[in-house]
């Protein structure tokens, strides 16, 4: 008998609510302004407030520019009475849930029992690098790469459901949000409908056609048209130690690991035509996953070369797509396959259930444990849900920059910053800042320009725990520094003092 709607509706947004904690557990919790925030978040408050950021607006507008989900997210803070804050950790939860429930669907059309949905669910839940890519499976912050790929996932959904129309309309959102994103699920849904439906190839090929012509076009006539440069040394020196830009120098064991995850998928799928269990949709889903490496495979001698637009386009990312199928083809193996010889029972026969029950219940101890562990032993100062800027002496510092400072005011800080102390200055003071070496030099990958204004301050700047006050001003003088911020005494004028941090005006 089954159960009442309401019941039902109960139980399933329970079972909802268990992955989304044990997903944001097995992040470390969930942390606002942190990671590819530093970059991210001061784009979308300039265009809040034109104002900000006058000299560091050209770094940030590297990228960008070609992304609008800063200015969507931008126009919603502006024209609702929703923060920014409370928008992200819901843009986050969000993208949360619509992967965990993309993931019930596919695996809805893979398994025989609910266990073994409810398993590839956990299974996603644990969250992991994939090798290499720059990319985990998902992230402990908001970011729209991530909110893209739960829209990927949900046109994976689609697809295995037959409906191919739905699925383009998600992958063209997911694009919207995220291109570089968007277009490793739009080659993958590409490969999957040229085999679930014959009758469009035709339209599929003049599609790619004009699509190809169009991106001609604009690498030709239009400012794109640097990114069919070379890149030269002065333009690789900031990134490159970044090994997910660089495939081709990966050593053996990142290609043993992610080469790995494509033949799982195959090997899963040839299995279940073996034994007459895989349905059209999967056929669609393996060439998508073969296009995918194809396309890898492809750009490899053009990022060997190092042409601007092969570099910038990460395609090692493609892997982090592979690797969503390869999770869920695996979990529904270790639930539901069965050795050679062994006979199929009934579906209500007696222990039909067992296996994928056992394998869902080592999976929720899996979970549940390494999220307890990542919360409780790795980052014990971590909250579950930080939705606002901790608490901190350099978050007070910054805010003290911020009220205290013009909106053009420039800062010099570590380089290291914002992974040493929690947060950038342009997120906790919303001020420019000299340069700040991580996310400074991951922006660098999509200019020249920027990336020699990235080096050239970085060297100047030299070893930042030997900078005493005859260096401090000297800085000031060649790039109109305002104030320093730093975590020990220096020979000059304090204005501030927040704990360990001192404010130290430069001219």
């Amino acid at each position: 008998m089954k159960a009442p709607p309401v019941a039902r509706a109960a139980t399933v947004a329970a079972g909802l609510v268990l992955l989304l904690v044990l997903a944001i557990a097995n992040a470390a919790g969930y942390r606002f302004g942190v990671a590819d925030q530093a970059f991210y978040l001061p784009s979308i408050l300039q265009a809040i407030d034109p104002g900000l950021y006058p000299r560091d607006a050209a770094v940030l507008s590297v990228q960008g520019t070609l992304m609008v989900s800063d200015e969507i997210t931008a126009w919603l803070v502006s024209h609702t009475r929703v923060s920014i804050e409370t928008l992200f950790l819901s843009a986050h939860v969000a993208s949360l849930g619509v992967l965990l429930a993309s993931v019930w669907l596919i695996a809805g059309r893979l398994a025989s029992h609910r266990w073994t949905m409810m398993a590839c669910c956990l299974a996603a839940t644990l969250r992991h690098r994939i090798t290499e890519t720059g990319a985990n499976s998902f992230e402990g912050y908001y970011h729209p790469r991530g909110l893209s790929f739960a829209c990927g996932a949900a046109a994976a959904a689609a697809c295995a459901h037959e409906r191919l129309g739905a699925a383009w309309a998600l992958v063209a959102i997911a694009a919207v949000l995220h291109p570089t994103t968007g277009l490793w699920w739009a080659v993958w849904l590409s490969g999957a409908t040229v085999v679930m439906r014959p009758q469009w190839r035709r339209g599929l090929v003049f599609a790619a056609a004009a699509a190809i012509l169009l991106a001609v076009a604009a690498l030709t006539v239009t400012p794109m048209a640097d990114r069919l440069q070379v890149m030269d040394a002065a333009w690789l020196r900031p990134f490159a130690s970044k090994d997910y830009v660089f495939p081709t120098a990966w050593p053996v064991g990142p290609w043993l690991a992610n080469l790995v995850l494509p033949l799982v998928v195959v090997a899963v799928w040839r299995w279940r035509i073996r034994h007459r269990l895989a349905a059209r949709w999967e056929a669609g889903m393996v060439a998508g996953v073969c296009l995918l490496l194809a396309t890898f495979l492809a750009s490899l001698p053009f990022i060997a070369s190092h042409l601007a637009l092969a570099v910038q386009l990460q395609t090692s990312r493609i892997f982090w797509v592979i690797d969503l199928f390869a999770v869920l083809s695996m979990t529904w193996a270790l639930a539901e396959a069965r050795g050679p010889g062994t006979p199929f029972v009934a579906e209500n026969a007696p222990g039909r259930k067992r296996r994928p029950a056992v394998v869902a219940m080592v999976l929720l101890v899996a979970a549940a444990a390494r999220g307890t562990y990542s919360l409780v032993v790795e980052h014990p100062e971590r909250r579950f849900v930080r939705s606002s800027l901790e608490d901190s002496d350099w978050v007070r510092v910054g805010r003290w920059v911020a009220t205290s400072s013009t909106a053009d005011s420039h800062v010099l800080a570590d380089p290291d910053h914002d992974w040493k102390f929690g947060h950038s200055v342009r997120i906790t003071a919303r001020r420019d800042v000299l340069v700040e070496g991580v996310k400074d030099a991951a922006l660098a990958l999509y200019d020249r320009d920027v990336a020699i204004r990235v080096q050239s301050r970085l060297e100047a700047i030299g070893d930042f725990a030997t900078l005493d006050a005859t260096s401090a001003l000297t800085l000031a003088r060649r790039f109109d520094l305002d104030l320093l911020v730093i975590d020990r005494d220096v020979a000059l004028e304090q204005v501030h003092r927040e704990g360990r941090f001192r404010v130290y005006r430069l001219k």
